[in-house]
């Protein structure tokens, strides 16, 4: 307690003179930000690229970047898919650095904080199911997989033409033999046999039939696995390509969003669906002889079905189930879904949230179209249900709130103490903590140091120090606070999304090795700017800024709205700040401060990007008197003006200063 009280209390000796060398000063004008922002794809489909590392088969720790062709379908994206994107006041398309946030509507403003856990370097993985027992196989029904064909070729008529071109370079790799082969020359085949059960069904479902005489190409690994449902256990088979998987030169990448992004609990309508997604495209013919297997009876046999076990696969399948659902970046305009209709989309998992009356129209038109492509849905429908689980979320829209599904606290209270972990158990135990403290709305700033030591951990495993099965060895004091995040997750306690206002002020803040400069821009026009120099100047930059929105926020603490905006030209600030986290304790430090301030007066806030050459506190960080230029920087030299005649005037005095 000392140690820290002395920290807290050094943090604060630096920031002293700061408050009281250039204070609090005021501009009365009739300037404020602009409001015409335009709607990008709102109110539609989930789709965006970005980097993801979910789903990524046998890739669980490599960075996934998206091709160019992603953007080119989905639209040029600072995440304007669904998840309420708005085309920015500021145009950093084509510059969004890593970590940097889109402008978003002010009701997904409630879970923004969080919405990008799954970036902290520690990869949020698909919960693990168990591999079958022979046991197992002789008491667990395996999975109906019996569904018919997909029409591939509706589907393709629906498409756009850009998602149309990636769908069929995607399926293009479908059928190319692995390479380079493996060192003796041809593809080796695993150990593992269908069951002779299995097959007879498998072959009867039309998955498996005789091979051909054309040379094997490339082998398929068969297993199963046993998962939960709510009907009870489920035995599904998989198929995996493990050559192709290994030599095909692509990353699986599906378009796939944070959970958090998924978690708008809204009144009004709601429909929750999936398709089934096992084996519902049928593989050409040429490319059969790259998925074969044995049958435990000797029998030589390939696939007639794509199966999801292929690393290509989930994108696929989320071009399909985009189709059937409308999504607006995914298919021609006249087969889009309506504007006041929100489409979310998961691989197979589709929900569509809007008044009633237009979730009930759209809900008839999905259940037409996947009709019409022959795709098979789902038994566990929500029709209009209020309450429901949905990505392993419980939302409950009559009380506005989310919390973690029951199937994944059990998970929770599965897994063995931290201080007896291997590395991979420590993975998925880390994963799933960050998964749920976005949900719960944890800040995870206090729990700065056990994610630190896992990040190390895993570190050493990337570069080949310790294997996956070797102790974790966290040390005690980042078991003790890895614990309490468990304790904190078990208990489960709902989050109530608040309503959320639109933002009725922004601050905008910079810093420079002289000092901080902010600038504060309420709705009714009276701009107000503060800044200072430095006492003792802060190590990084980063750390800099972030302090410079700490000492913006205490200086207009009596005027600050419940809802506004902070613009900062730091995106390492601002993806932290979006996050919860930071690899830096020093700037965790400060985001703490900063949260801790905003939670103790009820404050939400959005954290956004600025350009440095448009940030009208730049000069006030530097010790340069505040003018109207800095104030009409942006784009068009209007950037934070909105009046007509008020953007006349400041023109004026800007091109003919006195």
């Amino acid at each position: 307690m000392q140690d820290t009280s002395r920290k807290r209390k050094a943090h604060e000796s630096d920031d002293c003179s700061s408050r009281a060398s250039f204070g609090s000063l005021e501009c009365h004008c009739a300037f404020h930000k602009t409001r015409c922002v335009e709607a990008r794809c709102s109110n539609r489909a989930d789709i965006q690229f970005e980097s993801t590392r979910d789903l990524a088969v046998g890739e669980a720790r490599r960075p996934v970047r998206p091709s160019p062709e992603y953007c080119s379908i989905f639209g040029k994206v600072h995440h304007n898919a669904d998840p309420g994107v708005v085309s920015g006041r500021i145009d950093v398309k084509g510059e969004t650095a890593e970590g940097q946030e889109p402008w978003l509507r002010a009701e997904e403003r409630f879970f923004h904080d969080f919405n990008h856990n799954h970036a902290a370097t520690i990869t949020r993985r698909a919960t693990r199911t168990r591999l079958t027992t022979p046991h197992d196989e002789r008491t667990i029904q395996l999975q109906q997989v019996n569904v018919p064909v997909l029409n591939l070729e509706w589907i393709k008529t629906r498409l756009n033409p850009a998602t149309l071109e990636r769908l069929m370079q995607v399926w293009g790799l479908v059928g190319r033999p692995p390479f380079p082969p493996s060192s003796s020359g041809k593809a080796r085949e695993g150990s593992r046999r269908i069951p002779t059960a299995d097959a007879h069904l498998l072959r009867k479902a039309g998955i498996i039939e005789d091979a051909s005489s054309t040379i094997t190409g490339g082998w398929i690994i068969p297993f199963s696995v046993v998962e939960e449902k709510t009907a009870g256990l489920r035995r599904r088979w998989i198929a995996w390509p493990r050559d192709k998987n290994r030599d095909d030169h692509y990353e699986a990448n599906a378009p796939l969003l944070h959970i958090s992004l998924f978690a708008a609990c809204d009144g009004g309508g709601r429909f929750c669906l999936d398709v089934k997604s096992s084996f519902i495209v049928s593989l050409p013919r040429e490319a059969r002889h790259l998925f074969r297997c044995h049958v435990e009876d000797g029998t030589l046999v390939e696939l007639t079905r794509l199966p999801m076990g292929y690393k290509a696969s989930p994108e696929i399948l989320q071009i399909i189930t985009s189709t059937i659902a409308g999504v607006t970046t995914v298919v021609r305009p006249l087969w889009a879904a309506p504007p006041m209709v929100r489409i979310d989309v998961w691989i197979d998992n589709i929900r569509i949230t809007g008044s009633k009356s237009e979730v009930t129209l759209w809900e008839a038109q999905v259940l037409r179209n996947a009709d019409s492509c022959h795709a098979s849905m789902g038994e566990e429908r929500d029709s209009g249900a209020t309450q429901y689980t949905f990505l392993g979320v419980q939302f409950d829209h009559t009380h506005r709130a989310v919390s973690l599904s029951e199937k994944f606290i059990r998970s929770v209270r599965a897994m063995p103490a931290l201080n007896s972990l291997t590395i991979a158990e420590m993975e998925i135990m880390a994963s799933r903590f960050l998964y749920a403290a976005a949900i719960l709305g944890t800040r995870l700033c206090e729990y700065y140091f056990f994610i630190k030591a896992v990040r190390r951990r895993l570190s050493a495993l990337n570069r080949g120090i310790v294997q996956e099965t070797s102790p974790a060895n966290l040390p005690p004091s980042a078991v003790g606070l890895g614990e309490r995040l468990r304790h904190m997750i078990e208990k489960n306690r709902k989050r109530i999304i608040k309503p959320t206002e639109k933002a009725s002020a922004a601050i905008i803040t910079d810093a420079s090795l002289h000092g901080w400069g902010a600038v504060f821009i309420p709705d009714s026009g009276d701009v107000k700017i503060a800044g200072g120099k430095w006492e003792r100047k802060p190590f990084l930059i980063m750390q800099a800024e972030a302090r410079a929105v700490r000492l913006a926020l205490s200086a207009f603490s009596a005027i600050l709205p419940s809802t506004m905006d902070v613009w900062v030209d730091n995106t390492s600030l601002q993806g932290a700040a979006n996050k919860g986290s930071s690899k830096s304790h020093a700037l965790t430090w400060e985001l703490q401060r900063i949260y801790e301030f905003l939670d103790s007066r009820g404050i939400q806030a959005t954290f956004a990007y600025v350009r440095s050459a448009e940030n009208p506190a730049d000069g006030i960080s530097r010790g340069r008197v505040f003018t109207l230029q800095d104030l009409a920087k942006g784009s068009g030299g209007v950037l934070w003006l909105e009046d007509p005649k008020v953007c006349h005037f400041v023109s004026n005095n800007i091109s003919n200063p006195n």
